[in-house]
């Protein structure tokens, strides 16, 4: 084997090793995203039926069933109220 035979090798190996470290740190990152990206929509996912049920309570009024459509008109003016909380 030549010295320059032995150097294209040496070159040939670092640039996969440096191709492999790539494609790993990509991977992590890669992942990373997904995962942050699902623990965001599960979060999302539990505000949104917290606040339903909630609002399903509040309705109710600790009845049986509720009394459709006499919360509602009520409902808008508390959320101004709510804004000032966040």
């Amino acid at each position: 084997m030549s010295k320059s035979s032995a150097a294209t090798n040496a070159t040939d190996q670092e640039l996969q090793l440096r191709t492999s470290f790539v494609d790993d740190v990509k991977g992590i990152i890669y992942t990373a995203r997904e995962n942050a990206v699902r623990s965001v929509d599960f979060e999302r996912v539990q505000m949104y039926w917290r606040l339903g049920e909630r609002i399903f309570v509040e309705e109710q009024g600790g009845q049986e069933r509720a009394e459709y459509g006499s919360y509602l008109p009520k409902f808008p003016s508390r959320l101004n109220t709510y804004k000032t909380l966040l």
